[in-house]
Protein backbone atom coordinates (compact mmCIF):
# COMPACT_ATOMS: atom_id res chain seq x y z
CA UNK A 1 0.00 0.00 0.00
CA UNK A 2 2.87 2.16 0.75
CA UNK A 3 4.18 1.91 -2.95
CA UNK A 4 0.61 3.70 -3.74
CA UNK A 5 1.35 6.67 -1.62
CA UNK A 6 4.97 7.08 -2.76
CA UNK A 7 3.82 7.17 -6.61
CA UNK A 8 1.09 9.68 -5.51
CA UNK A 9 3.09 11.34 -4.48
CA UNK A 10 5.66 11.29 -6.76
CA UNK A 11 2.93 12.96 -9.14
CA UNK A 12 1.92 15.45 -7.14
CA UNK A 13 5.62 16.55 -6.87
CA UNK A 14 5.66 16.33 -10.41
CA UNK A 15 2.43 18.68 -10.72
CA UNK A 16 4.07 21.32 -8.08
CA UNK A 17 7.62 21.17 -10.10
CA UNK A 18 5.36 21.65 -13.73
CA UNK A 19 3.44 24.83 -11.78
CA UNK A 20 7.21 26.09 -10.97
CA UNK A 21 8.52 25.50 -14.46
CA UNK A 22 4.94 27.19 -15.87
CA UNK A 23 5.65 30.57 -13.61
CA UNK A 24 9.45 30.64 -14.81
CA UNK A 25 8.10 31.06 -18.77
CA UNK A 26 9.47 27.34 -20.12
CA UNK A 27 5.90 26.56 -20.62
CA UNK A 28 6.56 23.93 -23.26
CA UNK A 29 9.05 21.66 -21.23
CA UNK A 30 6.48 22.18 -18.15
CA UNK A 31 3.44 20.89 -20.38
CA UNK A 32 5.36 17.87 -21.68
CA UNK A 33 6.82 16.88 -18.31
CA UNK A 34 3.14 17.33 -17.24
CA UNK A 35 1.37 15.22 -19.59
CA UNK A 36 4.27 12.42 -19.51
CA UNK A 37 4.23 12.05 -15.72
CA UNK A 38 0.79 12.13 -15.77
CA UNK A 39 0.65 9.84 -18.57
CA UNK A 40 3.29 7.34 -17.54
CA UNK A 41 1.90 7.20 -13.84
CA UNK A 42 -1.26 5.98 -15.03
CA UNK A 43 -0.07 3.15 -17.90
CA UNK A 44 1.85 2.59 -14.24
CA UNK A 45 -0.94 2.21 -11.96
CA UNK A 46 -3.29 0.17 -14.83
CA UNK A 47 -0.84 -2.32 -16.62
CA UNK A 48 -2.52 -6.10 -15.96
CA UNK A 49 -0.62 -8.07 -14.20
CA UNK A 50 -1.99 -12.23 -14.58
CA UNK A 51 -1.40 -15.05 -11.34
CA UNK A 52 -1.12 -18.58 -12.36
CA UNK A 53 -4.30 -20.22 -10.71
CA UNK A 54 -3.07 -23.33 -9.25
CA UNK A 55 -4.05 -26.89 -11.24
CA UNK A 56 -5.27 -28.11 -7.57
CA UNK A 57 -7.69 -24.76 -7.56
CA UNK A 58 -9.16 -25.16 -10.68
CA UNK A 59 -10.39 -28.85 -10.27
CA UNK A 60 -11.84 -27.58 -6.94
CA UNK A 61 -13.59 -24.83 -8.75
CA UNK A 62 -17.66 -25.59 -9.71
CA UNK A 63 -17.61 -22.92 -12.81
CA UNK A 64 -15.57 -23.12 -15.39
CA UNK A 65 -13.44 -19.69 -16.27
CA UNK A 66 -14.01 -19.99 -19.74
CA UNK A 67 -17.82 -19.11 -19.12
CA UNK A 68 -16.75 -15.81 -16.56
CA UNK A 69 -16.96 -12.73 -19.00
CA UNK A 70 -15.51 -10.89 -15.50
CA UNK A 71 -13.61 -7.88 -16.25
CA UNK A 72 -11.29 -5.30 -14.44
CA UNK A 73 -11.33 -2.07 -15.31
CA UNK A 74 -10.59 -2.88 -19.36
CA UNK A 75 -8.52 -6.50 -18.61
CA UNK A 76 -10.37 -9.89 -18.71
CA UNK A 77 -9.88 -11.26 -15.16
CA UNK A 78 -9.72 -14.77 -15.84
CA UNK A 79 -7.72 -15.50 -18.95
CA UNK A 80 -5.43 -18.77 -20.31
CA UNK A 81 -2.35 -17.99 -21.75
CA UNK A 82 -0.37 -20.94 -22.71
CA UNK A 83 -2.95 -23.27 -21.57
CA UNK A 84 -2.64 -22.68 -18.33
CA UNK A 85 -5.42 -20.77 -16.61
CA UNK A 86 -4.61 -17.03 -14.52
CA UNK A 87 -6.31 -14.48 -12.54
CA UNK A 88 -5.15 -11.12 -14.11
CA UNK A 89 -6.03 -7.27 -12.87
CA UNK A 90 -4.78 -4.32 -13.27
CA UNK A 91 -1.89 -2.92 -10.53
CA UNK A 92 -3.57 -0.99 -8.96
CA UNK A 93 -6.15 -3.05 -8.26
CA UNK A 94 -4.17 -5.42 -6.82
CA UNK A 95 -2.73 -3.20 -4.94
CA UNK A 96 -6.32 -2.24 -3.16
CA UNK A 97 -8.14 -5.14 -3.57
CA UNK A 98 -5.92 -8.28 -3.53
Amino acid sequence: MSIIFTLLGFLALLWVFGAAFLARKKQWLALGLLVAGTVGGLAFMFRPVCMPIENGEQQAAQYYYSERQDKDFYVKVFQQQDGQWHHCKTWISRQFFF
